[in-house]
This record gives structure tokens, sequence and C-alpha cells, in this order.
């Protein structure tokens, strides 16, 4: 299980790697962030205005977030500072947790909106893990590289899918957008996330040198 999770990590990231040099870092993994946190702030803001207001203020509160995750490619990993991945983390938590308001308001009134009502009570049941992982990446202190990882990649996992069902059910264009920039913003998660712990690893091996 473990080898599974180190798999699927690295082929997220395409055979991209982070430099292991103090004084500098890849480039090519900053222009791959940039990009995607770009294209995921410009999907997630098309059809604004028809939002509900709990979903506009999670577009907000997400979009916030990917400015902070900017920020953090820009000057935070740079400088390896901590507290720009942290407020990137806890602005998509709080975000996430008021994601699960639509599906829940679906689930209690019957709501047939995601094709039927099974389909809500799993998209409510995904949004709740998605959030709960959000809750351990924020208070992580007893998780290791693999573990974080394994906590990452199921927020991958589960975008992928929902990018995958609005496919495949010929959802409409701004729908299908949303959740590739859902996607595209778990992929960050996934990078930062496999960027910090190697960081941290190569700082306790430093000093137990």
């Amino acid at each position: 299980m473990l080898f599974c999770g180190e798999t699927l990590t690295t082929f997220l990231y395409l055979g991209v790697s982070i430099m292991t040099n103090d004084e500098k870092y890849n480039i090519e993994v900053d222009i791959v962030s940039i990009v995607a946190i770009a294209l995921a702030i410009a999907l997630r803001l098309i059809d604004f205005t028809s939002q509900t207001l709990n979903m506009k203020t999670y577009i907000v509160l997400t979009s916030s977030a990917l400015l902070v995750a900017a920020i953090y490619v820009i000057y935070g990993r740079k400088q390896a500072v901590d507290m720009y991945y942290k407020l990137f983390i806890v602005l998509f938590t709080i975000g996430s947790g008021i994601a699960i308001i639509t599906p829940f308001i679906d689930v209690f009134n019957g709501s047939d909106s995601h094709g039927s009502v099974l389909i809500s009570r799993v998209y409510l049941a995904f949004n709740i893990i998605v959030f709960l992982c959000g809750v351990i990446l924020t208070i992580d202190k007893k998780l290791n590289k693999k573990g974080a990882l394994y906590v990452a990649n199921t927020i991958f996992l589960i975008n992928a899918f929902k990018v995958i069902r609005a496919i495949v059910s010929v959802g409409t264009a701004s729908y299908i957008t949303a959740n590739i920039g859902n996607l595209l913003m778990a992929y960050i998660i996934c990078s930062f996330v496999r960027y910090r712990y190697e960081r941290i690893e190569k700082e306790i091996s430093e000093t137990t040198i």
C-alpha cells in the first residue's frame, strides 16, 4: 500500500522533482504550479454569478487559498517559509467545509440533482472526506511524509472521479470546468505536501548528521 501511494504521487508530478540545493528551487515545478494555480482560479470563476451563496463563499475562499499558493510558490518555497503553506491549507479546509452544505441539502431534500439520490449521497460523503483530509493536513503534527501523501492523494482521486463523471454524464461546460479547477487545486495540494515533507525530511537528516 505504501508503494502504491508513492507510485501515484510520482505519477502526479509527471517526473518533475524538487532540487536539493538550499539556494535554488526547481523552476520547472514552479512554472507548472503557477500555471495550475492560474487555471484553477480562472475555471472556478466561470458562471460565478449563478452560484448559490454558500458556493460563492466556497469559490471565494478556495480562490483566496490559491492566491496564497501563488505567493508560496513565488516567495515562500524559495525561502522555505511554512506559513503560506499552512494558510493555503486552512483556507482550503474552511472552503471544503462550506462545500458540504449543498450536497447535504440535496440529500436532506431527497434531490436527484446529481442524477439520483444515491449519487447525491456519494457526493456528500466525498465532500465530507475531502473536508476531513483538509483537517488532517491542517493539524498534521504527527503525520509523516507517506501519511500526508495518502491524505493528499485521496483529495486528488476524489476530484478526479468528479471530473470523469462530469464529462461522462455530459454536464454543462461550466460544471465540467469547475470540476477541472478543483482537480487542479488538488494537484497543487499534492505538490505542496510532497515538497513540504521533503524539506522536513531533509532538515531532520541535516540536524542528525
